[in-house]
């Protein structure tokens, strides 16, 4: 790694704490985005060898879309005015291969509090931006589930009672629709009786301490009727 001006020591434990970083790529810029220092875990990340790649311009390490927008250099200039600037997406390796990648970039500053570059560190992400996608299209999948599931009333509530979801089954059972219902008190679906016992409390109450609650009881129809 290139020196940098700091005092022996200072570069001393800079250099060990960034060559032990093998899951983080850490390297240094100037104010151009020209590369500096290249650290062992940003070879491993990236593909390049620090021979190969210190001199060259960081832009090369973003994917084309960002490089046409300058996207390094805005970077460069949001750390040096905010102190910092901070990224998700898509990297370039060198053998033109995609990942998924946090980043972080800060100022360096000598002893006299002069800006004379700025460090980035990347972490790869794409196997939680993977795990984050597959989550979703789980939750996707669950939510279809349940708007279809046309006899089961199928709802959800806050701590406070208030409806937050409602599917097509509690639309046909309860005749609310899902746009006048939602937002309401779900102790309207409670005979009068029951709301003054506090029933939905109790439930609610035993399914937080217990993991579930279960009931078999009169419940209230838009139209009044009870089922």
């Amino acid at each position: 790694m290139d020196q940098y001006p700091l005092s022996n020591e200072e570069t001393e434990i800079y250099r060990h704490i960034v060559e032990s970083a093998a899951d983080y790529a850490i390297f240094a810029m100037d104010r151009h985005g020209t590369i500096l220092t290249w650290s062992a875990g940003a070879a491993k990340l990236f593909g390049y060898p620090a021979a190969e790649i210190i001199g060259q311009n960081g832009s090369l390490l973003f994917s084309f879309e960002d490089q046409l927008a300058g996207v390094l250099l805005k970077e460069i200039r949001l750390a040096l005015t905010a102190g910092r600037a901070g990224d998700d997406r898509w990297h370039l390796r060198k053998d033109g291969s995609s990942f998924w990648a946090s980043g972080l970039m800060m100022p360096l500053r000598n002893n006299a509090g002069e800006t004379y570059g700025l460090t980035k560190i990347v972490r790869d992400r794409t196997q939680r931006l993977h795990q984050d996608e597959a989550l979703r299209a789980s939750e996707e999948r669950l939510q279809l589930i349940l708007k279809s599931a046309i006899d089961y009333a199928i709802f959800a509530f806050d701590r406070d009672g208030r409806i937050i979801s409602w599917n097509t089954g509690a639309c046909r059972i309860f005749g609310y629709e899902e746009a006048e219902i939602l937002g309401r008190d779900a102790r309207i679906l409670f005979l009068p009786e029951d709301r003054e016992e506090g029933v939905l409390e109790r439930e609610m109450k035993s399914a937080f301490e217990r993991g579930r609650a279960e009931n078999e009881r009169l419940h209230l129809r838009k139209d009044g009727s009870t089922f």
